[in-house]
C-alpha cells in the first residue's frame, strides 16, 4: 500500500532488525537498571585499559590543563582572594582547586556524574569548603517517595511535582566499604539540601535525574579491541617458541616380539618422551622418534586494519579523533592534521563552558557569599551580585596551530575590524587585561636594562627584534 511506502524502514520488524533491544523505558528507568553495572565496567577499563586512560587523560589535560579555570572579574583583590582560597578548597585540606576539576573530569568521564557537597563551617578559609562524593553515595537503588514531604525521591533524588531536586540522599557509608551482611537500616541515608549539592551530568534526555558514563558507550569496543590484542599476543608468543609433538614412526624390535606374543609391551623406555630445547642447540632423536611442530595458525594480516577500525569507533563514540585519541598520524598530511585538530579543540571548547556553568559558577557563587560576610573581604556586602554577574570563568587555551599563518592572519583581521584583542586572548586562554599589563611590564623591565624594540621591514618578514638603546 502507499501509507506502507512512506513509512519508515527502521520501524519495519524484519530479520535483520532482530538483534536490536528496543526500549520505550524513561530516561531514569534505563539508569536505574543498567547505571551501576555500566559503571563497574568503566572503571575497570580505566584502571585496565591504555585505550580508556588515554581517553580521561585527554579530556583532563585539554578541558582543565596546567592551571585549571582562571576567574577573571576585573577586580584583582577579588581574583587574589579566590586564588588563595583554592589553595585548598576541600573539606580535606589535601587538594588544590586544579586538582579537584581534574579529579572532577575523571570521574565524569567514567562514572557519567560528579557530584560535590558545599559545607559551611567557620574553619574552613572563607568559611567554606567542598566535599567531593563518589556517584556510588547517591544512592541509586532508592525509588520512593519522601513520607515527609511526599516528594518522589529517584535513585537518591527528591523531586518536586515539576522534577527540580529538592534534596539529596546520601549513603552515611560507601557500598564498597559495607562488610558482608551488612543490613542496618537505621541512619543509611542522610538527606542534603539540594542548595548544598552540585550535581554535575549531561542532560540528554528530559526528565534526566543521573548522569549517563560517556564510556557507556565505548565499553563494548574497548573490550573487544583489548581482547583480540591479548588474543593476538598470545598467539605470536605460542608461535616463537618451539612446541611440537613426538610420534613413533614404528615400534622397536622387542615391541614387535611382544606384539605377536600378544603381551602388552612395557618398561622404562615406553615412558612419555619430553626433550627440553636450548638456543643454538642441536639434539638427535631416538630411534623411530618423529618431531611434529605445533603450528598456533601463524599471525593475522588484518591486525592492524581490525585495531584502526575498532579505534574509530572508540574515537568516535568519544567524540574526538582517532588522531589524538589513539595517536594515529601514519598517513595523516598536515593540513588534514591541522583541521582535525581545530574540530578536536572546538569539542574541549563546548566541555570547558559546561564544566564552567555546571560546576565553576555554582562553586563561585556560594564562595563570594561566604567571603563577602568573613573579616577582611574583598567584596562589599553592597557589591556582591555585580561581582558575580561580572565573573567569568575561561579554561586553558592552544597555541596556534601553525604559528607564522595564524599570527599574520590575526593581524589582518584585527586591521579590517573582524577579531578583536580580547577575542584573541580569549582563544589562548588569556584575559585581554593580563595580556595588556605582562607587555606593559615587559617594555618597563626592558627600558630598565636599555632595550628597546625594532621592527625590521626585511626578507625576515617584519619580526620585532630587540636591541639594546
Amino acid at each position: 500500500m502507499a501509507g506502507e511506502k512512506r513509512g519508515y524502514s527502521a520501524a519495519q520488524t524484519v530479520a535483520r532488525y532482530g538483534d536490536f533491544i528496543r526500549s520505550s523505558g524513561s530516561a531514569d528507568y534505563e539508569l536505574s537498571v543498567g547505571l551501576a553495572e555500566v559503571r563497574r565496567k568503566a572503571r575497570f577499563l580505566a584502571r585496565n585499559s591504555g585505550t580508556v586512560r588515554r581517553y580521561i587523560q585527554l579530556m583532563q589535560d585539554n578541558i582543565v590543563g596546567e592551571r585549571g579555570f582562571t576567574l577573571q572579574s576585573g577586580n584583582t583583590r577579588v581574583e587574589q582572594a579566590w586564588s588563595d582560597w583554592c589553595e585548598r578548597p576541600t573539606v580535606d585540606g589535601v587538594m588544590h582547586m586544579v586538582d579537584f576539576e581534574r579529579q572532577m573530569i575523571a570521574t565524569w568521564c567514567r562514572d557519567g556524574e560528579f557530584l560535590f557537597e558545599i559545607v559551611q563551617n567557620s574553619k574552613y578559609r572563607d568559611m567554606v569548603a567542598l566535599n567531593p562524593l563518589e556517584p556510588d553515595m547517591l544512592d541509586e537503588t532508592l525509588n520512593t517517595t519522601d513520607k515527609i514531604t511526599g516528594n518522589q525521591i529517584k535513585m537518591g533524588v527528591e523531586i518536586d511535582a515539576l522534577g527540580v531536586p529538592v534534596a539529596y540522599h546520601l549513603l552515611t557509608e560507601h557500598p564498597g566499604d559495607m562488610l558482608p551482611g551488612h543490613t542496618q537500616q537505621k541512619n543509611r541515608h542522610r538527606r542534603v539540601l539540594a542548595s548544598n549539592i552540585v550535581h554535575v551530568y549531561e542532560r540528554l534526555r528530559p526528565g534526566q535525574t543521573r548522569g549517563e558514563p560517556p564510556a557507556a558507550a565505548m565499553v563494548n569496543a574497548v573490550k573487544m579491541l583489548d581482547g583480540y590484542r591479548e588474543a593476538e599476543t598470545m598467539n605470536r608468543r605460542i608461535a616463537a617458541a618451539m612446541m611440537g609433538f613426538f610420534s613413533r614412526d614404528m615400534p622397536k624390535a622387542d615391541g614387535i616380539a611382544a606384539l605377536a606374543d600378544g603381551t602388552e609391551t612395557g618398561g622404562d623406555d615406553e615412558q612419555l618422551f619430553t626433550m627440553n630445547v636450548e638456543p643454538g642447540t642441536l639434539k638427535q632423536l631416538p630411534d623411530g622418534m618423529r618431531f611434529d611442530k605445533f603450528d598456533p595458525g601463524g599471525s593475522q594480516t588484518d591486525y592492524h586494519s581490525f585495531e584502526a577500525q575498532v579505534k574509530k569507533d572508540i574515537a568516535m563514540s568519544a567524540g574526538i579523533s582517532t588522531f589524538a585519541l589513539g595517536m594515529e598520524t601514519a598517513g595523516v598530511s598536515y593540513s588534514t592534521g591541522r583541521s582535525v585538530i581545530q574540530e578536536d579543540r572546538d569539542f574541549y571548547k563546548g566541555k570547558q563552558g559546561f564544566f564552567i556553568r555546571m560546576a565553576m559558577k555554582p562553586i563561585f557563587r556560594r564562595w563570594a557569599r561566604m567571603h563577602a560576610l568573613s573579616g577582611g573581604s574583598s567584596i562589599a556586602p553592597t557589591r556582591l551580585a555585580t561581582t558575580v554577574k561580572d565573573a567569568k570563568f575561561r579554561g586553558r587555551g592552544w597555541t596556534w596551530i601553525d604559528p607564522a599563518k595564524d599570527i599574520s592572519a590575526n593581524a589582518e583581521a584585527l586591521e579590517t575590524y573582524q577579531t578583536s584583542y580580547t577575542q584573541i586572548a580569549a582563544d589562548r586562554g588569556m584575559d585581554v587585561r593580563d595580556l595588556f599589563a605582562e607587555i606593559q611590564r615587559d617594555n618597563e623591565l626592558m627600558s630598565e636594562f636599555g632595550l628597546q624594540r625594532t621592527s625590521q621591514n626585511s626578507d625576515d618578514g617584519g619580526q620585532n627584534d630587540i636591541q639594546q638603546g
